[in-house]
């Protein structure tokens, strides 16, 4: 049997000798100052670059909750212009007090419109069962006078919306609610005839609230008393 020459050489010797020795050793002895050192240096090098990464995101917002989220609109399920056809516009005004535009449609519907925000809304003044035809065929608001008048400061009831169904009732929307004025009942005018919609010029409520006041074309004047309905 024949040694390897190479393995008996002194370098391989010396190299094989080495070896044997820091395989003994364990690792807690193989941790010397220099290497905690270096660990430390990266430690803290890791950390400094962390901590600028979260501080530049924190300035550009990067960490920060969405400004906005998209939200469910119930608004745009509907739209004024839906089944026109079936449900045309019938009367729109403009009211000074809130500076809204109202719109009245078939179907006992009224949109309200602001300007300001763009914003829609819609309400149902009068339900199927109320003694009202809930389509509004005529709108005015407060006294009917114009909004760069001289007399619209004058008037008594510049909040009030009025309102004449398609039946001939009369109907006020007043601090956002609706009620009705004077029910499907007929004015009978001067001539002894019943009063059209289109022959109504005016109407005006007495500052007791107690009186309404209804003036025609050609027909004379209607009284009604609020309360008693008559």
């Amino acid at each position: 049997m024949r040694w390897p020459i190479s393995n008996r050489t002194r370098e391989e010797r010396s190299r094989r000798e080495f070896r044997s020795k820091t395989e003994r050793i364990r690792l807690f002895n193989r941790i010397d100052v220099v290497l905690i050192s270096g660990l430390l240096m990266m430690a803290a090098v890791l950390l400094g670059i962390w901590a600028s990464i979260v501080l530049l995101g924190d300035q550009r917002g990067l960490f920060d909750a969405p400004p906005m989220q998209p939200l469910a609109d119930e608004r745009l399920l509907f739209n004024v212009y839906d089944n026109l056809e079936a449900n045309p516009l019938l009367d729109v005004i403009v009211h000074a007090p809130d500076n809204h535009v109202y719109i009245a449609q078939a179907g006992g519907i009224v949109h309200r419109y602001d300007p300001r925000t763009h914003l829609w809304s819609s309400e149902t003044p009068f339900t199927a069962g109320a003694p009202i035809d809930p389509d509004l065929v005529m709108l005015r608001s407060g006294c009917g006078a114009d909004l760069y008048s001289d007399n619209q400061a004058a008037c008594p009831d510049a909040n009030s919306i009025w309102a004449i169904s398609a039946d001939g009732s009369l109907a006020r929307r007043r601090d956002g609610d609706w009620e009705i004025v004077v029910n499907n009942t007929a004015f009978i005018g001067a001539d002894g005839s019943p009063v059209q919609n289109e022959e109504m010029t005016a109407a005006a409520v007495s500052p007791d609230n107690q009186w309404l006041v209804v003036g025609t074309a050609n027909n004379g004047l209607g009284l009604y008393h609020i309360e008693r309905r008559e």
